[in-house]
């Protein structure tokens, strides 16, 4: 998965608290992890993952409902 297609894909899947989490999970300051999933700075592989991880566990937790 290219870095382009990944940001679109995580901007649509991700919520408003979940740049914050992101935020606290990488060490990045909250503007910046929301700058890099928005397209205005090159996006990271460690919040790349985060993010990845914060939508795998609420994809699993609503399958579990």
């Amino acid at each position: 998965m290219n870095n382009k297609m990944a940001k679109t894909n995580l901007g649509e899947k991700l919520r408003v608290g979940d740049y914050s989490l992101i935020a606290e999970m990488t060490g990045y300051a909250l503007s910046t992890v929301w700058q890099q999933l928005n397209n205005e700075r090159t996006l990271t592989n460690k919040v790349k993952r985060a993010a990845l991880k914060v939508i795998k566990s609420r994809e699993k937790l609503l399958n579990q409902k």
